[in-house]
């Protein structure tokens, strides 16, 4: 089996090592332990994708953080990952879907299943689906916990 290798230029090497780390971009020493490395491809694995830097290393000096890029001396002992974004359903549908197998639905249930921690784009996509005239309110729960159901 023939590893691909991916050489890299000047102008790449700087862009990765003044690049913010941020929800799509991680830069990790070449260090790294696997737990830990596995935490971090899980992470972006169960988001919206992004891109990992193994080789990074980052020392203080001055009281700012300096990144120089390490790399790998033996190709055997790199790896490339990539990390791609599949689509969740939306909300909406995962609304939809419940009330497929189940009576009514309340918020708290809503935000578990589509894996939201707001309860105001819950209601939002309850009040777009009743809109679309596919969900009413249960009678007799319009406060706190409503719950809503099927037409």
């Amino acid at each position: 089996m023939s590893i691909e290798v991916e050489k890299i230029n000047y102008d790449q090497v700087s862009q990765i090592l003044s690049s913010e780390e941020s929800h799509f971009l991680d830069l990790k020493s070449i260090n790294i332990k696997p737990a830990k490395l596995t935490r971090s491809i899980s992470a972006f694995a169960n988001a919206s994708g992004g891109e990992v830097y193994i080789g990074i290393d980052e020392t203080e000096i001055d009281g700012k953080n300096q990144r120089t890029w390490r790399g790998f001396a033996d190709q055997e002992n790199s790896v490339i990952v990539y990390i791609r974004h599949e689509p969740l359903a939306s909300i909406e549908s995962a609304i939809m879907e419940y009330l497929n197998d189940h009576e009514n639905i309340t918020n708290k249930i809503a935000r578990r299943i589509a894996s939201v921690d707001s309860e105001s784009t819950i209601k939002a996509a309850f009040n777009r689906l009743r809109e679309q005239g596919l969900i009413e309110i249960v009678p007799g729960t319009k406060t706190a916990t409503s719950a809503w159901r099927k037409l």
